[in-house]
């Protein structure tokens, strides 16, 4: 959060400055300790039928309850897989795409929020605020908006914002109300209680605000490049 306040205020401190060093650190480790939730038995999600085509491992785990052993999402597995590909997505964008100092660590929230706001809806062991909204989940998606909120002050700084740059960030926005309703049960969202079609809809959010992301992202002016694509010999 810290870290996040200084992007968007542009403080240029020292700490702040390592973050891009060690997020791609974070998001490997983050994938590697998952398994660790496999071996507690913990952090999994919805039960499944048994006659459940996704009823196999690693999709899916025996969990003991009682005196049986019935299969459960694995949600950990699900994360450990994301972590992976943000831990690749970021080694990528180091050398092709991230161009500003603190990027790194902007994308890795970005994604990681993203990813942790659908992967959230079907764990069973979520915290809750007030009994009924799902904190993790809230986290996310508020983490996501400040993220695209930051390439958009950014874009405006650099005086390169289109017109239809400006709709991609009021999808983003109108997408992102729609994800703050799904996490309260007053608002009526009847098929976000079918588990298809929740986790169809929050993954698609997901995906929304991604590539809306890379729009916003956009080109840098050359004085603002940072990394460099190529290193010189």
């Amino acid at each position: 959060l810290v870290g996040l306040a200084g992007q968007l205020h542009g403080v240029p401190i020292v700490l702040f400055q390592s973050r891009d060093a060690v997020v791609g650190g974070v998001a490997l480790a983050q994938a590697i300790g998952r398994w660790g939730n496999y071996f507690n038995q913990e952090a999994y999600g919805l039960p499944l039928r048994e006659s459940s085509p996704l009823c196999f491992f690693p999709l899916a785990v025996l969990i003991q309850e009682g005196n049986s052993r019935n299969w459960h999402i694995a949600t950990f597995f699900l994360e450990s897989c994301w972590d992976f590909l943000i831990f690749w997505f970021l080694l990528w964008g180091r050398r092709n795409l991230f161009r500003r100092q603190g990027d790194v660590f902007l994308w890795y929230l970005l994604l990681y929020g993203a990813g942790r706001q659908a992967i959230e809806s079907l764990r069973l062991d979520s915290l809750y605020l007030g009994g009924q909204i799902r904190v993790s989940q809230l986290l996310s998606i508020l983490l996501v908006l400040a993220i695209l909120l930051c390439f958009t002050r950014q874009r405006i700084k650099a005086e390169s914002f289109s017109g239809w740059l400006s709709l991609a960030a009021g999808l983003a926005g109108i997408t992102g109300v729609l994800l703050l309703c799904s996490c309260f049960p007053a608002i009526p969202f009847p098929f976000l209680k079918v588990f298809p079609a929740r986790i169809l809809f929050l993954s698609c959010c997901s995906l929304i605000l991604i590539m809306t992301a890379f729009l916003l992202y956009g080109k840098t002016p050359a004085k603002e490049v940072i990394y460099a694509c190529h290193e010189a010999d």
